[in-house]
């Protein structure tokens, strides 16, 4: 009889046959002890090869594809493929898990490699991109991540003696670097030395500094840095692996060679292999370990000239292997593959005894009876029978064409039936292998066959899935019912093996099946890499014990004919598995698992959906007095969430139109009077579990709604934590007793860790789990958080909490977790329990490894609902009421526990306490011998017991219908009451005491004292209770119930039942008693209002109709002559009582009457309450304060809000949060003092104290102007991308963009440009990467950057020592010496840098770029490192970075839309929070200087305190108040004991103390920029005027003000000040830095151009001296040596192009407007100015004899003037577009020109006639004709252009005096230093970075020593070193 049990057998791995090397490559390694570590499949295999054993790391669950060895040889790291791939870092000594890395790469893991250190791990991934990552792999985390490559990667290795990583692959190779979150690559550059080839393998030499690469064309090809230095031939074709040895180098690829080299790699040695295709090798004490392509391992050992050979590890080579056939007698089998091989093994010595060369591929085979032959079937319909002994040939067979998949020998040896895809079974006899005949009747392909015992029937299994039985030998189809018993049973289908198909599985998912002999067991195989072993027979349902270690489709089964082992095939992984059977004990039937029906509460908790109510926002909202709209809008079968109507049209209604409201109301001002939340009834135990505490104070702290409740036990006070914003489920205390973990439900759900004392929140987690977190947990010393989600996968996470960092990760399991603890005496492990499981777990990496809890016979597999702990065991409470004790995860112990679920467990100071559904709390001795019961359900009738904690003698207990209890000594006293599950919507107060009644969907009413919190009153009902009203006398309570009846009570102690009546189906929504208490309404979801007399009949003597919807809120007119009714389709309708006649009642009126109470949400004077777009059933309700002013609201989002009466369109209100879900009801106390509110879905109750406070200022929302300030707000940073896209779409576009470019030389010869065609390039693309090393071209050397940033930057200017400072300009940090003049500068950006911070302890300092993903480099100002990269979520440009007090934290602010700010850990590279910062440009953030937790960031219009919990960010506004005003803040300083000081845009300084302005200093009469403490206590500011102020340690009082004088006039604008040592340091917007020593006037220490562009650049021809002129209007000439002006001029107009004249007497300068002026050099005075152009003169230069000056402008015209008398002599014309460059023949006769439109013409000096000769094309492109070379264009300059460089790319030229190399500028930045002349295209140049913009002009000087660059954006001047190479 077929059985479903579970099989106690299993199968454990006994010998892996092969090694991983047709795909795989470096995946084989000598460890310690010289065992070798390698893998097949999905196993991690150690070989001993000494005395041939193995063991095994079964972690992973598909192929693995990868492995790297640890630096102490002792740990492996390995990667697998598949959709979620992972690494595993593992033990080859014990063979666990040590980490896994997940949750990063995709489809696989291809290659890996430790640092030389061990502690980083670097990885590729099988993405599109390659990603590459840097794990930090013991803590489970990416450092730093990058794209790779777009083609595939085959190796990667960091170097053993560096932090260089290289990874190599399809025709590239590259070099990495790692910095903080960051990697850096450099391309390899082949250069001349080699050609481009793709890369197969990785080496590094022996601290040589070098890189050895093996090609696929058999190269070593060796690299200095990135650079390729050597080639060397060393094999035929590809080679696969180099290593290095003791003495050298080895090498091994395709040819089978394996070759020995030198460490100068000269040939030493090579050893022949024959066929072995070589992929990897080892070396290790002498031996060489070979790792084939055909799955072979071999070792060399010995002398190298003659070595030993020896083949350890053999297997399948590349291709499915599907043949399996075991020996009928001996532990011996054959195999048969794809790779054309067949293979006898010997299980017993597991090695191969013969492999038997095949001509085509082999699918099946299988022994003779006698074991004497193998019969073999192969893929193109052949079958061949060999000797299994030789292996030699007897006899070859061919009847079909298709794949031979089954070959089998009758029992008596006679027959041999093959099974083909042609349908067919052949059959032979086995002396002359004639065929007897054809078994023919199957309808598809044969894909399993049997012999019976006696050899007269065979059966197969085809691929249409039908069962066939044949006579033999005559082939006929059997029909007949007969028992036949079976030699084999390897088919799939049947009855008796129904069992291995799991459920909803595809009949082809299990491959392949054998039973043992004694048909007790069969073992399957399926295209899960599974192998299973099941009981035989078995049923539908059964389960079976399964092994893992095939990574793709397990193809074969077989048994060992003794029954004690099994040997399988994987397809895909081409590996042979032998298994050892381990017998056990069968576990029952899986429909004995759970002996008894899951509870219902269990049952109703596992269901619970916490996904939110998605509400429909798009509709318009409905226009409320139109009552046929009305009629025509609702309808009877709208859908009702939680007791409310969901409209289909959605909105707020509108107030009735042309209606005056009486009396006047501001409709800005909010209510005076503020809620104080001072009293929660009920606590949170219908849904969960172990969520209450004694903290350490021993007050009690639990949670309801999303409000976690402190209660002090002895006084009731009450203490709230409202930082939630949904509903929360789960609380854990810290073993601290004062922190508390909570989580909650929402789409992004948060967990906060909080103090129990202060309330303050600790930290937030956020960000990575789905729906809610219903458990948490603490680990035993407090470091850790484990957390459970309600995803789909109820996923784990383990969180590092005090860093906010989520440690590890992983699947929880695909039933609810119940709970998860950790075990207080195991730091790292704990415990998971929930529906049929529990878990044990420990942490690994960032991931999770977990072992099942195993019951045994002892217990059953049931839903485990809790878990406690002790030194020694696990306790769980399960669904039966057992106590089940597990010692590590086995089952020891069955305890009897309770009658019905155990929901919660804790350890008391004795024992333990327990409690369940039965209500019955037992407190247990240690070892759960014996217990005390205390039945809790005499105090609390209906008890279930949901959470316990125990501290002394007491415990507490919650319970499920949201009470509290404390048990002392066999006493219990009631702490706490509230409602249980279902929603809450009725709530009434007494009309004259502090009373109120509350009825709920728990059936029960229910009757307060809001003085004493007590429950005064009771009663159980029948029905779910949706309202109450209390009577006027306050001796009844109506109450509403869903079903449609109502009741009256009489108020006691115990509830007393007056009436019930029924005349209603659907729910009772309000009841509502007249004030004169003669009649009750009661308003239902029929559309009625039934009127009934208060006399002991309660007859029904009226009925209100007319509404078309459901009715939701009825009110009384004071006299109770009048009844007012809201329904469902917002009709506001007016009934006469006691007959209920509707009347029509005017708004005036509505206004006159008195109302006894005020609770309907629809009319004008309720308007005002509906917030903008919001829903028309968002509101629930209403309550008008007795008082008549006052309105308090009730809505969908949890909040509680108050507004003044009447409440007009644009009224303001204040809101109160506390509720998790929507708030259903709100009431006012008799007197006003109180209003309670009650919650639908969280069914808690809030009290809050009502109370009047001061009236509150309305803030003026005008500020100061001022043109600086608006110039910077409306600031927006352009990237070198961004200028590069714009440059290149407003190129013209006079020519047609795909012909070639051209100049026109006369009518007749055209001559081709230089310059390239359009194409796109990226900008940053290998910014950092130099270029070519070649001697030849000279290297650049920058000495000195002149600028300094300081327009759209502040606080941006330090000391870093006594002398030095440190600033930045353009894309450089710069560290200057103010004494000596001198510079060091960073240049490890790739954009403008726009802020910087310094740490002064810590010497370190951060800058901040432009960019789409702008980088941080941190970085010492010493030594200039780079210390780290930091790259996030931030995006446009990092405007504003500050470090911590202890340096170890950063902070950045961005300049995207939300000015999103990050924390940062610098050091480790992570992002440790993130948040929005404002929808207003922020100006500075501060952090502060004693905190880590706190910063303060300023901007427009805001200042906002910030304080970091967790990995979360809370900001909070800070409140100017009366004191100061609110206004942009632009920056900021602390003080001592936390005070923060801001400086306002009107030149006032604030104080503030926490986040309060308390006051206010008028510093400046403008802008205060920056503010800054000095060392001695004392505070320096500066901004928009002449002074820079000195102020007290207080802000009392201004000790000095700093005067500065500004050069080139205008006011001086102090951007950044700061001091150390008596020393000040001032930075102006004017990009100058002076320097104060002692309070002396400041000094002047760098100078540079403000505003605009800067274009304009000469030098001096005969000193270092240069010229510039800028968009900022100013000349200047600069002392190259002295590093300082000589002179500067304000020009009026901006300044493009300036010239020096030969002598050097006068310095012409072009204008933006069309003129141009000529100074005298030494005193800029000005000679001359002209203007006869109207565009911007772009280019001006004196003829070589000085007698002439051409002046080229954007008018496409050059202008020639003579010197004597400044007339103009002649004009060039002819060019279409503007002119770019001009240059002088050295004679002086001749000019050439450059033109927008591409064109290269030529002149006559002075008449301008066009040169049309036929020499004109030499001329032009010989740089030795021309006095200068400025063109771009030309054929000798053609190799400037990169490839698919854009047109505009270089901007400009100059070549030295000797005509040997020029220098270029372009768009990204790139000063580029080329050989001349350049002809042809990918000429070699070097690079060189510091500018962030477009260059836009190089000069080298009179003597070529040094070049000169200025740069567009950046307005810097830089001065380059010109050194030679050779």
């Amino acid at each position: 009889m077929p059985n479903s049990g579970t099989v106690g057998t299993k199968l454990e791995l006994e010998w892996v046959y092969g090694y991983h090397g047709s795909r795989c490559r470096d995946n084989l390694f000598y460890i310690q002890d010289d065992e070798v570590v390698y893998h097949l499949a999905g196993v991690g295999i150690v070989y001993n090869p000494r005395d041939h054993t193995q063991r095994f790391f079964q972690g992973h669950t598909d192929d693995i594809i990868s492995l790297t060895l640890h630096p102490d040889r002792r740990l492996v790291a390995t990667g697998q493929i598949g959709k979620d791939p992972y690494i595993a870092v593992w033990d080859t000594k014990t063979m666990t898990t040590v980490a896994l890395l997940k949750h990063f790469h995709q489809r696989g893991i291809c290659s890996l490699g430790f640092s030389h250190d061990g502690k980083y791990l670097v990885s590729v991934g099988l993405d599109d991109d390659h990603t590459l990552a840097l794990w930090d792999w013991k803590e489970g985390r990416v450092i730093a991540q990058d794209k790779a490559s777009n083609e595939r990667i085959f190796d990667i290795e960091p170097s053993p003696y560096s932090n260089t990583i290289v990874t190599c692959g399809v025709k590239h190779i590259k070099f990495w670097t790692y910095s903080g979150n960051s990697l850096v690559q450099k391309k390899g550059i082949f250069g001349t030395a080699g050609e481009i080839t793709t890369i197969l393998c990785i080496g590094f030499g022996h601290n040589d500094g070098k890189t050895y690469t093996g090609t696929l064309t058999g190269e070593v090809y060796i690299w200095q840095e990135n650079r390729l230095i050597s080639v060397i031939q060393a094999h035929k074709g590809p080679l696969y692996s180099v290593d290095e040895y003791d003495n050298g180098f080895l090498t091994g690829g395709k040819d089978g060679l394996l070759r020995i080299w030198t460490k100068d790699f000269k040939p030493e040695a090579t050893v022949s292999l024959g066929r072995y295709n070589l992929r990897s090798i080892s070396y290790s004490h002498g031996k060489i370990l070979l790792g084939t392509k055909t799955s072979d391992i071999l070792e060399v050992s010995g002398n190298l000239k003659n070595p030993n050979k020896r083949l350890l590890i053999e297997g399948h080579a590349e291709g499915e292997l599907w043949g399996l056939g075991m020996h009928p007698s001996l532990n011996m089998f054959v195999t048969a593959s794809d790779d054309k091989t067949i293979k006898i093994w010997d299980g017993h010595l597991h090695k191969c005894l013969l492999t038997i060369p095949a001509k085509t591929e082999a699918r099946s085979c299988t022994f003779s009876v006698d074991g004497n032959f193998i019969a073999v079937g192969f893929l193109n319909g052949s079958v061949s029978v060999y000797s299994s002994k030789e292996g030699k040939e007897v006899v070859t067979l061919q009847q079909r064409k298709e794949e031979i998949s089954q070959v089998k020998y009758s029992p008596n040896g006679q027959y041999l039936a093959v099974a083909s895809h042609d349908n067919f079974v052949d059959i032979y006899d086995t002396k002359q292998y004639k065929r007897l005949g054809t078994c023919g009747s199957n309808s598809s392909f044969i894909t399993h066959l049997d012999w019976s015992a006696d050899s007269k029937f065979i059966r197969t299994n085809s691929g249409d899935y039908a069962i066939l039985t044949f006579e033999i030998p005559s082939c006929a189809l059997y029909t007949r019912s007969l028992d036949i018993h079976w030699n084999t049973v390897t088919r799939i289908l049947g009855e008796d093996v129904a069992g291995i198909w799991p459920p909803y599985s595809d009949k082809t998912d299990v491959n392949a099946l054998d039973t043992n002999r004694k048909r007790t067991l069969c073992v399957t195989g399926d295209d899960f890499g599974l192998v299973k072993i099941f009981r035989y027979p078995n049923a539908k349902g059964s389960r079976g014990n399964k092994a893992l270690g095939h990574s793709a489709h397990v193809t074969n089964v077989q048994w060992t004919p003794d029954g004690r082992g099994v040997v399988t095939t994987g397809g895909g992984d081409q590996a042979v598995l032998q298994w050892r059977v381990v017998q056990g004990e069968d576990e029952p039937p899986s429909d004995a698992d759970e002996p008894h029906a899951l509870d219902s509460d269990i049952e109703r908790e596992r269901e619970i959906d916490y996904e939110p109510t998605k509400k429909d926002k798009t509709s318009a909202p409905p226009s409320q007095p139109d009552s046929n709209a009305m009629f025509a809008m609702a309808t009877t079968s709208e859908v009702v969430k939680s007791g409310r109507p969901r409209p289909n049209t959605r909105g707020k209604p509108k107030p009735e139109s042309g209606k005056n409201l009486s009396g006047h109301v501001d409709k800005g001002e909010p209510p005076t009077t503020e809620l104080k939340l001072e009293y929660v009834y009920g606590y949170r135990g219908f849904d969960t579990r172990h969520n209450l505490f004694y903290t350490k104070s021993r007050e009690v702290v639990f949670h309801s709604a999303a409000c976690c409740v402190t209660q002090d036990l002895n006084h009731k006070n009450q203490r709230f934590f409202i930082e939630h914003d949904d509903d929360i489920i789960s609380l854990a205390l810290h073993p601290d007793g004062t922190t508390v973990a909570t989580g909650q439900v929402g789409k992004d759900p948060k967990i906060i860790v909080w103090d129990a004392n202060s309330q303050a929140k600790i930290a937030v987690l956020q960000g990575f789990h789905q729906r809610g977190v219903c458990s948490l947990s603490f680990s035993g010393d407090g470091q850790f958080l484990v957390s459970v989600g309600l995803d789909d996968k109820h996923t784990l996470g383990v969180w590092d909490w005090k860093k906010g960092q989520l440690k590890a990760q992983g699947p929880g399991s695909q039933e609810k977790i119940m709970m998860a603890q950790y075990n207080p005496y195991n730091l790292e492990s704990f415990v998971s329990v929930g529906v049929k499981h529990i878990s044990f777990w420990k942490t690994a990496g960032n991931g999770l490894v977990g072992n099942k809890g195993l019951v045994g016979k002892l217990g059953t597999i049931q839903t485990m609902l809790c878990v406690a702990f002790d030194k020694a065991y696990t306790y769980c409470g399960t669904n039966d009421g057992s106590i089940y004790q597990f010692r590590e995860n086995n089952l020891s112990r069955v305890i009897s526990g309770h009658t019905g679920p155990v929901f919660d467990l804790c350890s008391t100071p004795t024992g333990f306490a327990s409690g369940g559904k039965d209500g019955i709390l037992k407190l247990w001795t240690s070892d759960f011998g014996s217990c005390t019961p205390l039945d809790l359900n005499k105090t609390v009738a209906g008890m279930t017991i949901k959470a316990l904690h125990a501290q002394d003698s007491c415990v507490i207990v919650g319970g499920a219908s949201g009470c509290i209890l404390e048990a002392s000594q066999g006493q219990v006293k009631v702490v706490q009451q509230g409602h249980g599950l279902g929603e809450m919507w009725g709530l009434s107060t007494h009309s004259s005491k502090k009373l109120f009644a509350t009825c709920s969907d728990d059936k029960t009413i229910k009757v307060w004292d809001m003085l004493t919190h007590e429950m005064t009153g009771f009663a159980a009902c029948k029905f779910a209770a949706r309202s109450c009203g209390w009577s006027p006398d306050g001796t009844k309570i109506a109450v509403g119930f869903l079903n449609g009846a109502f009741s009256v009570y009489a108020v006691a102690r115990e509830l007393k039942e007056l009436c019930h009546f029924k005349h209603r189906n659907e729910c009772i929504s309000d009841v509502k008693f007249s004030p004169n208490g003669q009649l009750l309404a009661v308003a239902s979801h029929d559309n009625f209002v039934d009127l009934y007399r208060c006399d002991d009949k309660w007859t029904r003597v009226g009925r209100c109709s007319g509404n078309s919807s459901f009715i939701t809120h009825i009110d009384w007119t004071m006299d109770s002559d009048l009844l007012m009714t809201n329904s469902g389709d917002y009709q506001r309708l007016f009934f006469k009582a006691p007959k209920g006649e509707r009347i029509n009642v005017s708004q005036a009126s509505i206004q006159s009457t008195k109302w006894a109470s005020w609770t309907g949400i629809l009319g004008d004077e309720m308007a005002g309450m509906w917030q903008p777009n919001s829903d028309g059933t968002d509101i629930n309700s209403t309550d008008r304060a007795h008082s008549g002013d006052i309105l308090a609201t009730g809505d969908d989002f949890g909040y509680v809000r108050l507004f003044k009466y009447p409440c007009p369109e644009g009224a303001a209100g204040k809101k109160f949060a506390g509720h998790s879900a929507h708030v259903t009801t709100v009431r006012f106390s008799y007197d006003d003092n109180y209003l309670l509110s009650v919650g639908g879905g969280d069914a808690s109750i809030f009290q809050w104290k009502h109370v009047h406070k001061g009236e509150k200022e309305i803030p003026d929302d005008t500020e100061e102007y001022d043109s600086d300030v608006e110039k910077e707000k409306k600031q927006t940073f352009q990237s070198r991308h961004d200028l590069h896209e714009q440059l290149v779409s407003q190129e013209p576009r006079d020519e047609d963009e795909d012909s070639p470019l051209s100049f026109q030389v006369g009518a007749t010869q055209t001559v081709k440009s230089g310059r390239p065609s359009k194409a796109k390039v990226d900008p940053d693309v290998e910014y950092h990467d130099q270029g070519s090393h070649s001697p030849s071209i000279p290297d650049l050397k920058l000495k000195f950057v002149y600028g300094y940033r300081a327009h759209d930057s502040r606080n941006n200017l330090f000391y870093v020592s006594d002398n030095e400072i440190v600033y930045h300009v353009a894309g450089t940090g710069v560290v200057m010496d103010t004494t000596k003049k001198s510079q060091r500068h960073f240049l490890e950006h790739t954009d403008d840098i726009v802020s910087l911070a310094y740490h002064r302890n810590k010497n370190v300092v951060a800058t901040g770029q432009v960019g789409k993903q702008p980088r941080v480099c941190v970085w010492d100002p010493l030594s200039l490192k780079c210390l780290a990269v930091l790259k996030g979520p931030q995006t446009v440009a990092i405007c504003s970075l500050s470090f911590s007090a202890s340096g170890t934290m950063l902070v950045s602010t961005d300049e995207s839309p939300d000015h999103t700010v990050v924390l940062w850990k610098w050091k480790e590279g992570i992002k440790a929070a993130e948040a929005p910062g404002s929808k207003e440009k922020i100006f500075d953030v501060v952090f502060h200087p004693k905190k880590e937790d706190e910063f303060v960031t300023v901007g427009v219009k805001h200042v906002k305190f910030w304080k970091v919990t967790g990995n979360a960010l809370d900001g909070k506004k800070g409140i100017f108040g009366k004191t100061g005003s609110i206004q942009t803040i632009l920056s900021a300083c602390y003080g001592d004991n936390d005070d923060c000081y801001t400086g306002t845009i009107s030149g006032e300084i604030y104080a503030w103390n926490g986040n309060q302005c308390v006051k206010v200093i008028k510093a400046h009469s403008g802008p205060v920029y920056s503010i800054n403490r000095l060392d001695n206590g004392d505070y320096i500011s500066g901004g928009k005027d002449t002074s820079v102020t000195l102020w007290s340690s207080d802000f009392g009082s201004a000790k000095k003000k700093l005067e500065i004088e500004c050069r080139t006039g205008g006011v001086p604008v102090a951007r950044s000040v700061s001091g150390r040592g008596g020393k000040v340091v001032i930075g102006t917007q004017s990009s100058e830095i002076y320097e104060s020593r002692n309070g002396d006037k400041p000094q002047l220490v760098m100078e540079g151009h403000a505003d605009g562009e800067l274009w304009g650049l000469a030098t001096h021809p005969s000193t270092h001296t240069a010229v510039t002129a800028g968009d900022d209007k100013t000349v200047r000439v600069w002392d190259l040596n002295s590093k300082m002006t000589l002179a500067t001029a304000n020009l009026g107009v901006a300044g493009r192009s300036t010239a020096v004249s030969a002598d050097g007497s006068m310095v012409a300068v072009g204008l933006a407007n069309g003129s141009f002026t000529v100074l005298e050099a030494k005193t800029l005075t000005e000679i001359v100015k002209k203007r006869n152009r109207k565009e911007e003169v772009s280019d001006l230069r004196f003829s070589p004899d000085g007698k002439y000056l051409a002046v080229s402008s954007h008018d496409n015209f050059v202008d020639i003037y003579s010197t004597a008398d400044w007339t103009r002599t002649g004009i060039c014309k002819g060019n279409s577009s503007f002119i770019t460059h001009i240059d002088w023949s050295k004679d002086g006769h001749s000019i050439q020109t450059n033109s927008g439109a591409y064109e290269h013409l030529m002149y006559e000096s002075p008449s301008g006639k066009q040169v049309l000769t036929r020499d004109v094309g030499q001329k032009l492109s010989d740089a030795e004709y021309w006095h200068s070379f400025t063109t771009v264009l030309g054929t000798t300059i053609a190799g400037i252009w990169p490839p698919n460089s854009d047109k505009t790319d270089v901007n400009a030229l100059d070549i030295n005096k000797r005509c040997t190399f020029l220098a270029t500028g372009d768009d990204f930045g790139f000063v580029k230093v080329f050989q001349y002349p350049c002809d042809h295209k990918g000429a070699e140049f070097k690079k060189f970075v510091g500018h962030s913009a477009h260059v836009t002009n190089v000069r080298f000087t009179f003597d070529d020593t040094l070049l000169l660059s200025v740069g567009g954006g950046d307005r810097a001047l830089f001065q380059w070193e010109v050194k030679s190479s050779m």
